[in-house]
């Protein structure tokens, strides 16, 4: 789906907030009803953690819903932190990641961003993504987890109707800023690491 909106409304996906609420990476960004964590001490985040050095600090299967917010591109390992949010979101529960368009400027402009993403990147979180990446480096030492993609929804600024943006999108730059992909843990909850 191709919307217009402000930048990181999350509005269309409240009704998958349910259940103990994570906010990972939350910066500056504290929200109100999620248990807010950073690696950073100076963001005053209720946790401060680095998950891709260490376990969060709670129980497995904790949480109901995930928020991920323009943390995935800045990530060294993003598996491993995906590793993380498997381990601590219950089965059925959701993980919202917002992730900067890989093509945009806003994108390629943050020398800190690691890892450009669109949305085919995604489905390298699922498992027959992981088998046929088998020997490539950046799967190696990780589980496999079985995510389901619910959505993905693509963001524009442009206000372009959405039948031209997706004609336009393979041509040109900057016709979309953000990426919200929805992720689910299946209820079996299984992995097949």
């Amino acid at each position: 789906m191709i919307k217009q909106q402000t930048y990181s409304d999350l509005r269309p996906y409240e009704y998958l907030m349910r259940g103990p609420k994570l906010n990972f990476g939350s910066g500056g960004n504290l929200k109100e009803g999620f248990v807010n964590v950073d690696k950073e001490p100076r963001t005053k985040a209720d946790v401060i953690c680095d998950a891709e050095t260490d376990h969060l600090p709670c129980c497995d299967e904790i949480f109901g819903f995930i928020l991920m917010s323009h943390v995935l591109e800045h990530l060294r390992d993003p598996f491993k932190v995906m590793d993380e949010m498997w381990r601590v979101l219950r089965p059925g529960g959701h993980l919202l990641i917002v992730v900067t368009y890989g093509t945009s400027d806003l994108q390629l402009s943050t020398p800190d961003h690691r890892t450009a993403y669109i949305p085919l990147t995604f489905s390298a979180f699922q498992t027959a993504r992981y088998q046929d990446g088998a020997g490539c480096a950046a799967y190696e030492g990780h589980e496999t987890h079985d995510w389901e993609i619910v959505r993905i929804d693509l963001t524009s600024g442009t206000g372009w109707p959405s039948w031209l943006l997706k004609l336009a999108e393979p041509y040109l730059r900057n016709l979309f800023v953000e990426i919200y992909c929805v992720l689910r843990k299946p209820l079996r909850g299984r992995t097949n690491g």
